[in-house]
């Protein structure tokens, strides 16, 4: 294997990453520097195999440099994919599912298959030395690679073995060279010229591509526009025509890029784990301030909203007990009372101006938990509570269709309900 990535390695060095980009969606990444990514998706020209045709896509893009890198197996100036993934949008030390393709296999048979991916550390004056970085899997429709070893720079090769008019051969797909940016080697490049404090190498080019970063965004509720289509039969029990009380709630959620379903289906009955309140959040605060709302998720999927929410003050580390309890506790079902101080945290108290006069609601006063959301809720009209009384039930589970009513209200301040409590 080593022997097939270093000729691969080589190959493209002298193809470069010449790709012509068919498509490309902006979105604004949202960080300390504020730079501006795009999801790059182009054609593969790694791969030999005339037969099989791959489309790659690459989000948080930053741009393209060139670069002369020494490494262990060869030494030349090649194209580097430039990826940024602001501190918040990490897994721990991972960044999951940072390129994926889609395969057109043809006349050819590809074999599904995984393997390690390199990570190249700058170390001192021994230029760039090779350690397993993360892995890549290839099946005959799509393939994936993840980066496991924190910001860097990586060769972003997915190999795999194929058969064509009956001989085997191998091919590969992706990008000799990745370098992974977060913001602190964002930050520490800027002051120092390196990316960390052990490096040598000064990536000449990078400057230009960090020189002027986007004005940091504000934040607004306007950011929320809908991202794709709901059709009938999107779920099988949420109906198009808004038969049930929650249909409309759950459409603009999902509309929105808010909320997902399983399958074909969205259970609506069904209780709303922690974990999916606080993905809605995460979603919620990133798209309020100029972000896409999308996330890679890892293995544990609701990780890397977890940190983000804590990187973001939407939930501390001991919220729930998952300080003591760990992270399963993410996985049980939210009550009402913890719904509302999640969402209330996901929004800045202007994009929740109090319209309502609450004095009071009848089950909870100040030694309910979370009061102080749930009354800051109640005043912005995005709850409203069970009966003419307006009875919250703080300590009730909440279900996936009230989940959607009040994300729907939390993000539309026009669809908010007026009423008072004296």
């Amino acid at each position: 294997m080593k022997k097939i990535l270093a000729l691969l390695l080589s190959l493209t060095l002298v193809l470069g990453c010449a790709s012509t980009a068919f498509a490309s969606q902006t979105t604004a990444a949202q960080g300390k520097r504020s730079l501006k990514t795009t999801t790059l998706t182009e054609s593969d020209r790694v791969n030999s195999c005339s037969a099989i045709r791959i489309s790659l896509s690459v989000p948080n893009y930053l741009g393209k440099i060139k670069a002369n890198i020494t490494t262990t197996e060869f030494s030349g100036e090649t194209d580097v994919l430039v990826i940024y993934v602001p501190n918040d949008k990490w897994d721990g030390n991972c960044y999951y599912n940072g390129v994926v393709g889609t395969i057109k296999q043809g006349l050819a048979n590809i074999t599904a298959g995984s393997g390690s991916l390199v990570s190249w550390k700058d170390i001192y004056s021994y230029n760039f030395l090779p350690m397993e970085g993360g892995f890549y899997y290839v099946d005959i429709n799509s393939l994936q690679m993840s980066f496991l070893d924190g910001p860097g720079l990586y060769t972003g090769l997915s190999t795999f073995s194929y058969t064509l008019n009956g001989k085997s051969d191998m091919s590969a797909a992706g990008y000799p060279f990745i370098l992974l940016l977060n913001d602190d080697t964002v930050n520490y490049y800027l002051t120092y010229g390196k990316l960390d404090s052990y490096a040598s190498y000064d990536w000449p080019e990078l400057a230009k591509l960090l020189a002027e970063p986007e004005p940091e965004q504000k934040g607004s509720l306007a950011n929320f526009r809908n991202i794709r289509n709901y059709y009938t039969g999107t779920f099988n029990d949420i109906e198009l025509n808004g038969s049930y009380w929650y249909d409309e709630y759950v459409i603009n959620c999902y509309r929105l890029g808010l909320l997902e379903g399983n399958k074909f289906n969205f259970f609506p009955r069904s209780s709303f784990t922690l974990a999916q309140a606080i993905t809605a959040a995460a979603r919620i605060h990133n798209i309020y301030y100029g972000g896409s709302g999308k996330f890679n998720e890892g293995p544990v999927w609701y990780n890397v909203y977890v940190h983000y929410a804590q990187s973001n003050g939407i939930i501390t580390a001991s919220d729930f007990g998952a300080d003591t309890l760990g992270s399963k506790v993410y996985e049980r079902a939210a009550t009402r009372g913890e719904m509302a101080y999640i969402l209330a945290n996901a929004l800045p108290d202007s994009a929740l101006k109090g319209v309502n006069t609450i004095r009071r609601i009848p089950d909870v006063n100040s030694n309910t938990a979370y009061s102080v959301q749930i009354f800051k809720l109640y005043r912005a009209g995005i709850l409203d509570g069970y009966t003419a009384q307006h009875y919250f039930r703080p300590s009730n589970n909440i279900n996936r269709s009230e989940a959607a009513a009040i994300i729907s209200r939390l993000v539309n301040s026009g669809s908010r309900i007026r009423f008072s409590i004296y």
